[in-house]
């Protein structure tokens, strides 16, 4: 500012007198309109607005400064390549990422199957298991809870809890009286 006066738009302040912004092709005024910016698709690069270069199967994200793959391609370096679906597996939702079908894994760049134990069943995500009621994992089955003397299941039902009046101790369950 000066002694009482602005620039217009268009000029900034430079030793006390306005000079004109220079803004390049495929730049626009910012702000009170003494700064630039490239327009959508370029990149300021030396005073200049460059054209954002596009690889094959690549498309200008919201912001327009930047680029993403194409669905079903996933970036390596500065190019899109084809996203390589092993078996049993589907495009995720931003399309850039794959992931495995129900009843599977992700695991050394496949899917490998989810082997569910006797008494076990798929989890709610599809890919890991979990054991019945009744039964606890331990690692890869499941075994029957074993309820002591004065227990019942808990509430997961993968484990036991003492009855009212009852305490647990050392894998037991005994009367609080005691």
């Amino acid at each position: 500012m000066g002694q009482g006066w602005v620039c217009d738009r268009g000029y900034r302040l430079d030793d006390n007198a306005c000079e004109a912004v220079e803004v390049p092709e495929h730049g626009f005024l910012i702000n009170t309109g003494d700064e630039w910016t490239c327009g959508r698709g370029y990149q300021r690069a030396a005073g200049a607005c460059e054209e954002i270069p596009l690889p094959e199967h690549a498309f200008l994200g919201k912001s327009g400064d930047r680029w993403q793959c194409e669905r079903g391609f996933r970036r390596a370096g500065e190019e899109c390549v084809d996203l390589e679906l092993p078996e049993a597996a589907y495009i995720g939702p931003s399309g850039n990422d794959w992931y495995c079908s129900r009843g599977f894994r992700k695991g050394e760049g496949s899917c490998l199957p989810v082997e569910v134990p006797e008494n076990g069943y798929l989890d709610a995500s599809g890919h890991a298991w979990k054991c019945h009621r009744g039964f606890r994992r331990d690692p890869h089955e499941c075994v029957p809870v074993e309820l002591p003397e004065n227990a019942h299941l808990s509430h997961s039902g993968n484990d036991w809890a003492c009855d009212l009046g009852f305490r647990p101790e050392a894998r037991a369950c005994v009367s609080h009286e005691r």
